[in-house]
């Protein structure tokens, strides 16, 4: 389940990572199965204003999935405001080992070279 951002998307029903939670809960409660997961994408949730640091230490645990985008902007990580050393370090402090999705506009250059902020090491392919 993913909280979009209420400024872009404004007739979304779940626009915060507290509302996305309660829906997991509640489908998870609905069917006894515990498999319905929180989509934390940082961007939409930085959009709304929320304190990422707070949404990672109290949700990651029904994570499932990353996605990231810097704000403002939807760029890549180092055009807008994020810390996103800081930011994936607490994900993998908090126990986040799953995949992170890369979800920004590459800008005027080519893709590739929309990763220039990834260290080399972590570019290449496993």
């Amino acid at each position: 389940i993913e909280a979009l951002n209420a400024p872009e998307s404004p007739k979304c029903p779940i626009v915060s990572a507290p509302k996305a939670i309660e829906v997991v809960d509640a489908v998870n409660a609905a069917t006894g199965l515990g498999n319905a997961k929180f989509l934390m994408d940082l961007y939409h949730l930085s959009m709304n204003g929320e304190d990422l640091d707070e949404v990672i230490d109290r949700y990651t645990d029904k994570t499932a999935h990353v996605q990231i985008a810097d704000n403002p902007g939807r760029g890549a990580p180092g055009t807008g405001e994020l810390d996103f050393d800081a930011l994936l370090d607490r994900l993998k402090k908090a126990g986040y080992d799953g995949w992170i999705g890369l979800e920004y506009k590459p800008g005027e250059a080519p893709s590739a070279s929309s990763f220039a902020w990834l260290p080399a090491p972590l570019r290449a392919a496993p």
